[in-house]
């Protein structure tokens, strides 16, 4: 009968020690932004751990972790074990090592070797779409019905996401019948993004334009394309439109000029910050 008992013991014992030894592989890292992680280390590279999780498979570098726990797992409970006597023996309590709490020095990473991930953190499908104010430089060349025009821009910017308000500051020269001209105009435009490279716009332009004598004018603008490069769409290429359809000249009494219907296009390049 004793025989028996130490030899259920020792079975025991020795199940639970290997529970012990062979703890759930899944673990929680807490990095320096705040989020918390929660899934298995796959490798060690020369900067963090390989690091694979329901949102996907990421390097976390060693310096951005604060805190590393093992994911605490519950040990089901043995089933009782009928020695083969009358009387029925209760099983040993299996014990749980608990998680490590604080900070744990990763160990030294192994050598290099070129891993490619993906990181979980990049949002996908946003390039497009810089929300806030933006200010931005830029610059347009293009023919009137009387000549070339060249300007100089300062865009002021108001990203609402896919709708966009901008107002543009343009400053520059024009040839009209072999006259030259000094132009100074503010355009209101409204821009719509359709995606993550093209939008369209259109808005109003006032503009004053100095020669022999002076004139002012208010002209529609359509801006039909307007494409977006650069990992954040900070390179933008436009097509310009416009069309003055208001005018008055003052001259020397020599001629008047009505420049009613004058039509613009400029092709233009602008950064935005």
């Amino acid at each position: 009968m004793r025989s028996l008992l130490k030899s259920f013991f020792a079975v025991s014992f020795f199940v639970s020690s290997l529970a012990l030894a062979q703890p759930e592989g899944e673990i929680i890292i807490r990095t320096r932004d705040g989020k918390t992680r929660q899934g298995r280390v796959l490798s060690e590279t020369q900067k963090g751990y390989l690091f694979a999780s329901q949102r996907g498979t990421s390097v976390i570098e060693f310096t951005n972790i604060v805190d590393l726990q093992k994911v605490e797992v519950v040990a089901e409970q043995p089933v009782a074990v009928t020695p083969p006597v009358a009387v029925a023996v209760a099983p040993a309590p299996v014990v749980v090592a608990p998680a490590p709490i604080g900070t744990v020095a990763p160990p030294p990473p192994p050598p290099e070797r070129p891993i490619e991930v993906v990181s979980d953190d990049a949002p996908a499908g946003e390039k497009g779409v810089r929300e806030g104010f933006h200010f931005g430089i830029g610059a347009n060349l293009g023919v009137n019905n009387g000549g070339p025009s060249a300007q100089v821009q300062a865009h002021f910017e108001f990203n609402f996401g896919r709708p966009v308000y901008r107002i543009t500051a343009n400053l520059g020269g024009l040839s009209m019948y072999s006259d030259g001209f000094f132009n100074g105009s503010i355009d209101n435009l409204f821009q719509y993004n359709i995606g993550d490279v093209y939008a369209f716009g259109a808005g109003v332009q006032v503009g004053v334009a100095l020669g022999f004598g002076g004139f002012v004018y208010v002209a529609p603008v359509l801006q039909p394309v307007i494409i977006k490069l650069g990992d954040r769409g900070q390179h933008q290429l436009a097509l310009t439109g416009s069309v003055a359809v208001l005018s008055n000249w003052s001259s020397t009494g020599r001629f008047e000029v009505s420049w009613a219907g004058t039509v613009q296009v400029f092709a233009g390049y602008s950064y935005l910050f």
